[in-house]
Formats: C-alpha cells, structure tokens, sequence
C-alpha cells in the first residue's frame, strides 16, 4: 500500500492498493496518469495541492455553488499556502535578526 497523501488536517488521505499514480503535464493541463489513462484533476484535488481545506473554492460567500471552472482559475492564480507561509517565516527572521 502507498502512503497516504494529505496537505490539511480535515482531509482524507488520498490511498491506492492498486495503482501508482503519476502527476503528469500534457497540453491539455496537469492530471495524474493511472496506467496509460491521464485524468484531469478535479477542483479538490487542486485545491490539496495548494495546501488549502478541502472545497475551500466551492462556494461563494452567499452560499451558492461555483461552477469547476472558476475553481479550476482560482486555483491556478492562487498561491500555496505553505510556500506562502514559508516564505513569511524567512521574511520575518530576515527582519528581525538582520543578517545573521
């Protein structure tokens, strides 16, 4: 069995018993390739990706739905959350330490 794969404490592992999964560039965009078949990734997917909870893109702040495209856009502009926050901790002890 592989390992499981969770970027958020509220996600459920991602696990195979069966396949190795693959990340994969084609030029119709990133999907994971499952044998010789490449599937897109769905909008969660991306979003475990980015470091963010899970459906953090579904919805609007009204409540309803956004459709996966928009998510898809908002996940392509967005920034990682670790990296993110990386980088803010690098900034933070340039800044309060100097050049030590």
């Amino acid at each position: 069995m592989t390992d499981p794969i969770s970027f958020h404490q509220t996600q459920t592992p991602i696990t195979s018993t069966t396949h190795t999964h693959t990340l994969s560039g084609t030029s119709q965009g990133v999907g994971l390739m499952d044998g010789v078949q490449v599937r897109r990734l769905t909008p969660r997917e991306c979003e475990r990706l980015m470091g963010w909870p899970d459906d953090h893109t579904r919805y609007r702040a009204d409540g309803s739905e956004v459709a996966d495209s928009t998510r898809y856009r908002m996940c392509g502009n967005g920034v990682a959350a670790p990296v993110a926050e990386w980088l803010g901790a690098q900034l933070r002890h340039a800044l309060e330490h100097g050049d030590d």
